[in-house]
């Protein structure tokens, strides 16, 4: 099993809200909006305040067993390795997780999580095992379904919002028309709730389109949207928000500590925009991400650059490595949660790839989390009734820390989580505002 040591590595649209607006520009430590609202992002000196919540959602249904593969139980490969496919990550491959693994000592990194061990040395990476929606919430192998559970904490049909923008709509911490961004084209439901929500996709293109004319353009949409009502007000809110982004400079927030943002990485020019919207205090407290392409039924192949697994979480690893170097010790008001719908079915299936499972793997970053492995993880891996790893982890433990104490909001934390009590305990992943 390989080892890395600690020392970090450098590696350098159109949005949306109500549908004519599309993603803009950046400037210095407090933006005035049009209104007058001082907007701020977590002080440093006001260390009860709550984080800036980055959640990236791995959608399509991430691989747990190949992120984090149980490479000290022999029945993993016995389970991978089928005839001319093997998906099984070699126990001299994996990256070991050392003393902060020690509770779970069969557990390893996949090799393409090189760029995170850093993090992952310093204490400052928490990862999550067998985690997943209990079966009295939902056992569906549905991507569509498991993707509502999952950002709304309940069914479609039983809450029509999302945990984060509950979350939003709750917290005290919360005001100003920026706090909750989509970094896409749509607001995606865990952020749904919150009526200030917007889709951003490019923060160098959020403007107003379909005039010749910006000035005019925004002339025009200030005449009607410029009285007390409901929609004159969401109107003005996002007109706001548009000439906040407009009034920024934020070639004035490039990357530090050594930061290198890959051009040629999608996440990681995400990620630079967002270190740079958080840097600009607009008074961002949460936005998400989502990263597509973990569907893989077909062809994982073996754990090497060039194979589809291995080059699918070197791009995780790749574009988030340089968020976490960047934002430094800011990282200290900032978590990142990584968390995918399910989890595979263990054994390879006949066309080199697995099929939708149950159980996954959760991971969270930052200065307020406590480095390790939480929860339980099964002795044996064993190809059950349904071929799949055992959820043994609600993936709403997780949620409930991170928003008791890291957000702080758990005043209104049977609200955020659509009536989930964590009974009291926790995971231990994180410390205390």
């Amino acid at each position: 099993m390989k080892t890395l040591s600690p020392s970090k590595k450098s590696s350098t649209g159109r949005v949306g809200r109500r549908g004519f607006l599309a993603g803009a520009a950046a400037a210095g430590s407090m933006v005035v909006l049009p209104s007058g609202t001082k907007l701020a992002f977590a002080d440093p000196n006001e260390p009860t305040k709550g984080d800036v919540l980055v959640y990236l959602f791995l959608r399509g249904g991430a691989d747990g067993l190949s992120l984090v593969p149980p490479v000290g139980l022999p029945s993993y490969y016995d389970l991978r390795i089928d005839g001319s496919y093997n998906i099984a990550v070699a126990q001299g491959d994996a990256l070991s997780l050392g003393a902060l693994g020690a509770t779970h000592p069969d557990l390893a990194l996949h090799p393409a999580m090189a760029p995170l061990m850093p993090f992952w040395n310093a204490g400052e990476m928490a990862i999550v095992h067998a985690a997943g929606s209990p079966a009295s919430l939902s056992s569906t192998r549905s991507h569509f379904e498991a993707e509502e559970v999952w950002e709304r904490c309940g069914r479609q049909q039983t809450t029509v919002d999302g945990w984060i923008g509950r979350h939003l709509a709750t917290s005290s911490d919360v005001s100003g028309n920026l706090a909750g961004i989509s970094h896409e084209q749509r607001i995606w439901s865990a952020m749904q709730g919150y009526s200030k929500s917007l889709a951003i996709s490019n923060i160098y293109n959020f403007d107003i389109f379909g005039y010749n004319d910006r000035s005019s353009a925004r002339s025009l949409l200030d005449a009607l949207h410029g009285s007390a009502g409901l929609v004159e007000s969401e109107g003005q809110d996002t007109l706001d928000a548009v000439n906040t982004i407009d009034s920024i400079d934020f070639s004035a927030f490039s990357p530090q500590n050594g930061a290198v943002y890959p051009t040629n990485n999608s996440l990681a020019n995400e990620l630079n925009q967002i270190a740079r919207l958080i840097r600009a205090n607009i008074g961002l407290r949460a936005v998400t991400v989502d990263i597509g392409g973990w569907d893989t039924h077909n062809d994982m192949g073996t754990p090497v650059p060039g194979q589809r697994m291995y080059d699918r979480i070197s791009r995780l690893a790749v574009g988030l490595e340089p968020f976490l170097t960047d934002m430094g010790a800011d990282m200290n008001e900032v978590t990142v949660i990584a968390a995918s719908e399910f989890g595979r079915t263990i054994n390879v299936n006949g066309s080199g790839g697995t099929d939708h499972g149950r159980g996954g793997a959760m991971f969270a970053f930052g200065k307020g989390i406590n480095g390790g492995i939480y929860g339980g993880f099964p002795n044996v891996i064993e190809d059950g009734p349904e071929g799949d790893l055992v959820v043994l982890n609600d993936f709403r433990q997780v949620y409930a820390e991170i928003v008791d104490k890291r957000l702080g909001n758990l005043a209104n934390m049977a609200t955020v989580l659509n009536g989930y009590d964590p009974g009291g305990s926790y995971l231990g992943l994180a410390n205390t505002l």
